[in-house]
């Protein structure tokens, strides 16, 4: 990493952000260091590795199952229209 000067208000943030971190609990710490290895996995990568699993195979499965509830909650509710319906006929 390149050192470059910091101006003295950079320097108060800087250290004010260290002082900060430096205060968090240990897990909050490991998923923020998580967080600057890869920015982009904020909510998969922490609960698939728990899982044991990949973060593409738990977002394919998550977003399955999120599918499934929508097809079966639109299914219930064209039933349920069908019905009403059939006795308004």
């Amino acid at each position: 990493m390149m050192n470059k000067q910091l101006n003295p208000k950079q320097n108060r943030i800087r250290e004010t952000l260290d002082r900060l971190y430096d205060q968090q609990p240990p897990q909050f710490r490991e998923q923020l260091r998580r967080l600057q290895q890869d920015p982009t996995s904020r909510v998969f990568a922490p609960l698939a590795e728990k899982l044991k699993l990949a973060p593409s195979a738990l977002l394919a499965a998550v977003s399955t199952i999120g599918v499934v509830v929508i097809l079966i909650q639109l299914s219930v509710s064209i039933s349920g229209n069908q019905r009403k319906m059939d006795t308004l006929v």
